[in-house]
């Protein structure tokens, strides 16, 4: 995927930065979040800490660009306990997730899985909710 200078993302201050300028020019796992309470994030995130180490010793970049507001991240890493040295930015217009066709709508972003997911964790008394 080419990216573009004219993309433009926030960090966790609320500064905008050119998305080309915050993804190095080297092995780099981009990470769009879409819906970043859900339980599915939830796992990507616990994975996703205890990864981090190992991207480093490879080499390999971690840059996560979530939807919302800048004041959104400072939750959003709390509440799934991301690790402060994994970047997290957000979009809110959604450019990024719209160029590589990620769609809105509950089954086109969560698709069976995700559903399944929370089924099974509902029906074992987990209860997602919000503090904000």
């Amino acid at each position: 995927m080419q990216l573009s200078s004219s993309e433009v993302i926030y960090d966790e201050q609320g500064n905008s930065l050119s998305v080309e300028k915050v993804i190095p020019n080297s092995w780099t796992l981009l990470v769009l979040i879409r819906h970043a309470e859900c339980i599915e994030c939830n796992l990507m995130f616990h994975e996703l800490n205890l990864l981090y180490h190992h991207l480093q010793e490879w080499g390999c970049g971690l840059v996560c660009i979530g939807n919302g507001k800048p004041p959104s991240l400072k939750r959003v890493r709390t509440r799934l306990a991301i690790d402060p040295k994994i970047a997290l930015f957000c979009q809110p217009t959604l450019d990024l997730h719209k160029k590589l066709q990620l769609h809105n709508g509950i089954m086109r972003s969560w698709g069976g899985l995700a559903l399944w997911s929370t089924a099974k964790a509902l029906i074992n008394g987990h209860l997602q909710t919000s503090l904000a």
